[in-house]
């Protein structure tokens, strides 16, 4: 669950939530782990938006320090963030062509 964690911020966000050679430029990970420092680390991550604080409650506790109170495949699966609506094959290909700029593609073919 904790890599899993690790591998959806990284996917979301296009980065690691840390970086072992430069803590001062992708924050520092202790700080997440720390209840009371975790919001030092989400101002340290400008990419997070404001107003995903489901997504954020979902990361922390994927990757909660102490595996006895880390999330389960079952409180992932329950959890807000998770259990949101999602785009359709279409209005994703459309949002990643604009959003990376890909090459026109046959939206036709989704």
């Amino acid at each position: 669950i904790y890599s899993a964690g690790i591998i959806l911020f990284q996917m979301k966000y296009g980065i690691l939530p840390y970086s072992e050679d430069s803590p001062s430029r992708s924050g520092r990970f202790d700080m997440l782990m720390s209840e009371e420092d975790r919001e030092s680390f989400w101002e340290i991550h400008p990419q997070a938006e404001v107003g995903d604080a489901d997504f954020k409650d979902l990361f922390s506790s994927m990757i909660d320090a102490n595996p006895h109170t880390r999330f389960t495949i079952e409180k992932i699966k329950k959890h807000p963030w998770y259990c949101a609506p999602t785009y359709a094959n279409v209005e994703l290909r459309i949002i990643m062509r604009d959003k990376y700029k890909i090459a026109p593609m046959d939206i036709s073919t989704a």
